[in-house]
């Protein structure tokens, strides 16, 4: 009797070891089928430009509040560039005021350069801003132009990161038909179906980014860029060419473009913290 109690235990503790290993390993299978991939980081240049991009999406026109996007999203060193008003290198407040005094005709052009570094790197991005009245509606073919033109770039230190353009209707609503047309290490084209809906143009403004990440060090900082933009109405052309510089951007129609107007920033330099 006393050893089938014995082999009876026996059997008994080794069922019970057995369930403890399976058990073991249902958690261990479990944890290892659970766990994720760690995110994406998002780089202070990321946080920058998307902050830019909205500010100016849902306030055009209001250089203070786009100052303090970027500002707030780890950018710094903002200078605007606002031939409308006759100013350069100047404050988001100077040239805030000075729109409040100067009217403006069917649009309007702004650059700057601004600066971001975190743990991911460190970039200078040049920006360019367009603005149509709110009450200018007149969209149509050919498409329009955005060109980012930069020089003075030290390729040993800073590197092409990248363009972004974003657009929206005066309503602040985001408008996504444009297509990135040229992009070279300095220059970057977006054209922009512009078009009416309601009476309101869809692409009354937006903001034009193109990035530059260091790579290197013992270089001249200094960067140059210009920002240009031309609008044109009522043309059957259904294409375009383009020539761009920092000081001038040419583009060459495939048809009747129509009615053309163009502006452009002068040339605008980054100002590198001290």
């Amino acid at each position: 009797m006393r050893s089938l109690t014995r082999s009876r235990t026996r059997r008994i503790a080794h069922l019970a070891v057995g369930m403890a290993l399976f058990s073991l390993t249902a958690i261990s299978t479990a944890g290892t089928a659970s766990a994720e991939p760690a995110p994406e980081p998002v780089t202070a240049k990321e946080r920058a430009a998307a902050a830019a991009a909205k500010s100016w999406g849902e306030r055009p026109g209001d250089f203070v509040a786009l100052e303090r996007a970027i500002t707030e999203a780890g950018g710094d060193s903002l200078r605007f560039n606002a031939p409308a008003v006759g100013l350069r290198n100047a404050t988001a407040h100077q040239v805030q005021a000075a729109y409040r005094d100067v009217p403006i005709n069917a649009f309007a052009v702004t650059g700057a350069w601004y600066h971001t570094q975190d743990q991911y790197g460190e970039w200078w991005t040049a920006m360019g801003n367009w603005n149509f009245r709110d009450d200018y509606v007149n969209g149509s073919n050919p498409d329009d132009a955005s060109g980012l033109a930069t020089d003075d770039v030290d390729k040993n230190c800073w590197q092409n990161d990248g363009d972004t353009l974003s657009a929206y209707d005066y309503q602040n609503n985001y408008y996504d038909q444009t297509y990135r047309h040229t992009a070279t290490v300095n220059e970057s084209v977006w054209q922009i179906r512009d078009r009416t809906q309601g009476f309101v143009l869809k692409s009354d403004h937006g903001t034009h980014l193109l990035h530059f990440r260091r790579i290197g060090y013992g270089c001249d900082n200094k960067m140059v860029a210009g920002y240009h933009f031309e609008h044109n109405q009522d043309g059957d052309a259904s294409s375009w060419g383009v020539s761009i510089s920092v000081g001038v951007m040419s583009l060459s129609y495939s048809g009747d473009a129509g009615d053309t107007l163009k502006k452009s920033t002068p040339v605008f330099y980054n100002n590198p913290p001290s």
